[in-house]
């Protein structure tokens, strides 16, 4: 039996990315608190995150997404708990030229 929680995991820290090969690559400092996984989305300029723009789910402290286009890219980083606590986000901006 797990006790149930609505406490949301607690940002990771420390938030690097670098292109590689055709991939932006993030990496970061794993968050503490109840973590289940960390969802990455790509949004637009004064959009919220949400299923319709996720990019994917990481289950380490890593991510990589091939771009189509060169371009500026806002990417959010969010921990989600193990029973679907998500409430706190890391918005990352990148511009590739």
């Amino acid at each position: 039996f797990e006790t149930l929680n609505s406490q949301a995991p607690l940002l990771p820290s420390e938030v690097k990315c670098s292109y590689s090969e055709g991939a932006l690559n993030l990496t970061w400092t794993k968050s503490s608190g109840d973590l289940w996984h960390y969802n990455v989305y790509l949004v637009a300029d004064g959009e919220s995150a949400n299923y319709r723009n996720m990019l994917g789910e990481a289950f380490a402290e890593s991510f990589s997404w091939r771009p189509q286009t060169k371009g500026t890219y806002t990417l959010v980083i969010e921990p989600e708990s193990n029973q679907g606590n998500r409430d706190k986000q890391i918005r990352v901006k990148v511009t590739l030229n």
